[in-house]
């Protein structure tokens, strides 16, 4: 998560150096840095054990080493270093690290078609260098797997999620649009204030300032595209795109905060209006969510509900005071506090619910050895963490049988409810049910052939 800061503080100081916007390159990129690493998405992932947050810094790496490098900024250098990145945005994720940068470099390219650019960037050595660096890995678990990982990881777990919706975390096509207006919360709701702004002066900005900009919009926009599309979909697919997000909402908010006119001002208290409002939206829809679970739940809740609370009433008087001066700093003292309150407040309340915690921690109990413990068709991520990596994951149940009769003939396994009368009624096994927490089976199966 911090390198990922930092690579967005570069980015920001680098990419508004000259220009209009040169003198405020500094405050831009120290403002970029706090959105991304306030903003609630990234927040959260970078501090849960899944891969998200490693991805997005080696992406946001790949992309500001690029653009570096075609500003004429030690290019060969930095085009190595692009590589790199991409390779280990490759091995923290799969194919998505290097299909992303590969989609927003192609469309610079291909828009702003530089005499030579191709030849000068796509270095060979560069080439060579991500393959050195991502292919050993790859290479060697699959050998040592016999085929099962590019059946499991690249057809399943990257090709299948993208192309079919028989998988968990489906939605709609516009499903991505809440996400960029919610997930960098409270920043991100100034998003489409910024972007109608910058299209209305897009004319009248340079060349080389369009330039630079229209960098960072391909950027956002085409993960954004790309994703829609996914048969499955989480908020976290969009964490890369928001290095560049966090970069235009900087620049935009240092701009109307330098500018003296009136249309500025009624933009910033038109932003921090509708912070104050969703924000006690929000506490208004908690309070009744809370009070619906119950005075256990209620009570967890008030420290976010206040802080929420005083961070729209700051708001509020910002606007009533002085919201040229006031804005930011009121933004991101809220941006960092809440996620704070989050912290110290929230986990608690919700760790002993988590469902794939307590039917993990129930397996465990049981002592299973190696390849005892297993997981038919899904893997949630907590089991990783709370089975010390025993659970293996399987799609066939011939696999699985294939397994018990290496380790002895049984074993342990999560089923989902709906694969339950799948797996109570295969022939050459015997199941017995032995807890469920939600729609989380463990069964005890034993093989029968």
């Amino acid at each position: 998560g911090l390198l990922a800061v930092w690579i967005t503080y570069l980015l920001g100081r680098r990419v508004l150096a000259s220009g209009r916007d040169g003198e405020h390159a500094p405050a831009i990129g120290a403002l970029a840095a706090l959105i991304l690493g306030s903003g609630l998405l990234f927040f959260y992932y970078a501090r849960t054990a899944v891969t998200d947050s490693l991805l997005t810094a080696f992406v946001a790496g790949c992309l500001t080493a690029y653009y570096f490098a075609r500003q004429g900024i030690h290019p060969t250098r930095n085009m190595h270093l692009a590589w790199a990145c991409a390779a280990l945005a490759v091995l923290a994720k799969g194919p998505v690290g290097l299909l992303l940068p590969a989609l927003v470099i192609g469309a610079d390219l291909l828009w702003t078609r530089e005499p030579g650019s191709l030849r000068r960037l796509c270095l060979p050595t560069g080439l060579l260098l991500f393959v050195v660096l991502a292919g050993p890995w790859y290479a060697l678990v699959t050998m040592r797997s016999d085929g099962q990982f590019l059946l499991d990881f690249l057809l399943e777990r990257n090709l299948a999620r993208y192309a079919t919706d028989d998988l968990p975390h489906q939605g709609p096509v516009w499903y991505y649009l809440p996400v960029l207006l919610l997930a960098g919360y409270p920043w991100s709701l100034l998003l489409p204030g910024a972007l109608i702004r910058l299209a209305r002066r897009w004319k009248s900005l340079p060349a080389e300032e369009r330039n630079r900009l229209r960098f960072l919009l391909l950027w956002i926009a085409l993960p954004t595209v790309f994703f829609s599309f996914s048969g499955s979909k989480l908020p976290s697919y969009l964490l890369p795109a928001f290095p560049a997000v966090a970069v235009l909402l900087a620049r935009d908010l240092i701009s109307l905060r330098n500018r003296q006119d009136r249309a500025s001002s009624a933009a910033l208290v038109a932003g921090l209006t509708l912070f104050a409002l969703f924000s006690l939206g929000v506490v208004a829809g908690g309070a009744w969510f809370a009070v619906q679970q119950g005075p256990q739940d209620l009570a967890a809740a008030m420290p976010l509900l206040s802080a929420l609370t005083l961070a729209a009433l700051a708001a509020l008087v910002a606007v009533a005071l002085e919201p040229r001066r006031l804005a930011v700093p009121v933004l991101a003292v809220s941006a960092v506090v809440l996620p704070l309150v989050i912290v110290l407040s929230v986990p608690q309340s919700v760790e002993g619910r988590a469902s794939a915690r307590r039917i993990a921690l129930q397996a465990m109990e049981l002592q299973p050895h190696p390849g005892q413990l297993l997981s038919y068709r899904f893997y949630d991520n907590s089991f990783f963490f709370y089975t010390d990596g025993l659970t293996e994951r399987y799609y066939d149940l011939r696999w699985i049988e294939q397994r018990l009769e290496e380790v002895g003939g049984s074993g342990l396994c999560f089923v989902r409810t709906r694969d339950l009368p799948e797996v109570l009624g295969r022939d050459g096994l015997e199941a017995e049910e032995l807890g469920a927490v939600e729609d989380i089976h463990l069964l005890r199966l034993r093989t029968t052939g």
